[in-house]
């Protein structure tokens, strides 16, 4: 299940990464909010020593929500997005997620091209307009994406 990249591994976070993976969403001006809580959800990239990218995923059975995928500037153009993005969904479908969701303000493009596709805000599962990244973290103006597994 882990992706390599040309210079990163993509992991799963472990509870030393947070400050890291925090300094890293900050830089990307991605929310805080409850990745504390959720951080064995998430997955990593490193050059050894630094988190170099990051891309986080919940699941609710059948149902995933993918957040906050981050890569450090200096490390852009070498497919970690992909690598991290496509390790989230593989894990997602692994554990018997059908439908995966996305909020993004940003990223719309790169992530149709990722298989996700637009959708209305009142089209998106109940489980998910119950979760905070919907409802209030991310702002009501975000594109929701879903891709089918």
């Amino acid at each position: 299940m882990l992706a390599s990249s040309l210079k990163a591994t993509v992991r799963q976070a472990k509870p030393g990464d947070y400050e890291q993976v925090a300094q890293l969403l900050k830089q990307a001006e991605l929310p805080l909010d409850d990745v504390a809580s959720t951080l064995p959800g998430f997955f990593v990239t490193s050059d050894g020593t630094e988190i170099t990218g990051v891309v986080g995923v919940e699941l609710f059975e059948k149902i995933g929500l993918l957040r906050s995928l981050a890569v450090d500037p200096t490390y852009r153009g070498q497919a970690l997005g992909s690598a991290l993005s496509e390790t989230a969904v593989e894990f997602a479908r692994d554990n018997g997620v059908l439908l995966i969701y996305l909020l993004t303000m940003t990223a719309a493009k790169y992530f149709e091209k990722q298989g996700f596709e637009r959708v209305a805000r009142h089209a998106v599962h109940k489980v998910i307009q119950g979760q905070a990244q919907f409802k209030s973290i991310c702002p009501g103006s975000a594109i929701v994406m879903r891709k089918k597994m």
